[in-house]
C-alpha cells in the first residue's frame, strides 16, 4: 500500500483538536469519509477541515471502497462493536484509548484482527512524542547504566502513565498499593502510591490519583550510573546526568503540531512501509489487564502478579 485513505467514526473533541488533522497532514495519508451520529456536527467537521465527505451511517463508511483504514474516536463502550465491524469489512483499525471497557473485549478485537489479517492499533499517543523516543534511546544506549527505578508525575491519566513507563522500561509483572507518607516527596499523601515492578525487577512508582495542577507532564528514570529527566513530555529540555555526575547533557526536543501526529504517522508507516506499530492491540490488552489488577489491589495488601 502506497497511500492510506481514512474513514473517521466519531468526529468529536479528540478528533477535532488532536487526531483529525494528522490523518490528512502526515505523508501518504488522506481523510476521505466522516461519520458522526449528529449529522449537522459531522457535516460541520468536514466543512471546517475541508477534507472528506460525510456519510450517514457506520455501515456505509466501513463498507466503502474509498477507504483502507478506520479511526474510531467514539465512547469506549462502542469500540468493540465498531472495531469488529470495520475489521470484518476488511479495514485496518486505529482505535482511541481505552481500547475497550475490559480485557475480554480487547481479546475479541484482537481475534477479529487476526481473522481479517488486518492491523489493529491503539492511540496511546504519548508513545509517539519525540521527547519520549529520545528518552527511550538514552535508556537503551546504556548512557545511564542499568535502569533501577522510574518515576512519573500525576499530570495525566494513570493508565497513560503506566503505559508510558512500560514503553520505556519494559512490561510490568507485579502491582501493589501503599499509603504515601512524608518521605514520599512530590506525592499526594491523600492518594495511595501505585508501585509496579517490571519483569526485570525494576520498581516504578506513581500516584494512583490523576491530579492536574498545571505543571508539565514529566518523568525521571534512574540508572545505576545516572539519570534522565524529561521535564515536559510535550517538548523542551531533557536532562541527562551520566557516569556518576561527571557528564551532564541537555537535549532540546521539539514538540508536535498535534498530539496524535506521531501515532498516526506510525500507523500509516506500518501500512505503507511495514514499520512495527508503536502501540498494537496486544500492548493495549496488556494495559487493560494491568488496570484490572489495580482494581483488585488494596493499600498495604499483597502484591498482585500479572
Amino acid at each position: 500500500m502506497e497511500h492510506v485513505r481514512w474513514g473517521v467514526v466519531g468526529a468529536g473533541h479528540v478528533c477535532e483538536n488532536m487526531s483529525g488533522p494528522p490523518l490528512y497532514l502526515v505523508a501518504h495519508s488522506s481523510l476521505e469519509l466522516v461519520h458522526r451520529r449528529n449529522r449537522e456536527e459531522g457535516e460541520e467537521f468536514v466543512i471546517r477541515h475541508g477534507k472528506g465527505r460525510y456519510v450517514e451511517s457506520f455501515s456505509e463508511l466501513v463498507e466503502s471502497g474509498d477507504i483502507d483504514a478506520v479511526y474510531i474516536a467514539t465512547p469506549t463502550e462502542l469500540h468493540e462493536e465498531q472495531a469488529l465491524g470495520a475489521l470484518e469489512a476488511g479495514k485496518h483499525v486505529l482505535v482511541e484509548h481505552p481500547m475497550a471497557p475490559g480485557s475480554g473485549s480487547c481479546e475479541r478485537m484482537l481475534q477479529a484482527a487476526d481473522r481479517a489479517k488486518r492491523k489493529l492499533g491503539v492511540a496511546l499517543y504519548r508513545r509517539g512524542y519525540p521527547s519520549v523516543e529520545k528518552v527511550r534511546t538514552v535508556v537503551q544506549s546504556g548512557l545511564i547504566g542499568t535502569p533501577i527505578a522510574g518515576y512519573v508525575n500525576s499530570e495525566f491519566s494513570t493508565s497513560q502513565r503506566i503505559d508510558l513507563m512500560r514503553y520505556l522500561m519494559g512490561e510490568m509483572a507485579e502491582i501493589s498499593l501503599r499509603s504515601a507518607d512524608v518521605s514520599d516527596i512530590g506525592y499526594d499523601s491523600a492518594s495511595p502510591l501505585l508501585c509496579l515492578m517490571t519483569g526485570k525487577g525494576i520498581p516504578v512508582t506513581m500516584s494512583l490519583k490523576w491530579t492536574e495542577t498545571g505543571m508539565p507532564e514529566g518523568l525521571l528514570i534512574e540508572g545505576d550510573q545516572g539519570i534522565v529527566h524529561l521535564q515536559d513530555l510535550k517538548g523542551g529540555e531533557i536532562l541527562v546526568i551520566a557516569r556518576g555526575g561527571e557528564e551532564k547533557i541537555s537535549l532540546s526536543v521539539p514538540g508536535l503540531p498535534f498530539s496524535h501526529w506521531g501515532i498516526v504517522e506510525n500507523f500509516v508507516e506500518s501500512l505503507t512501509a511495514g514499520s512495527p506499530l508503536l502501540c498494537s492491540g496486544e500492548d493495549a490488552l496488556n494495559l487493560a489487564r494491568i488496570m484490572e489488577g489495580i482494581s483488585r489491589a488494596k493499600p498495604g495488601g499483597r502484591a498482585i502478579s500479572l
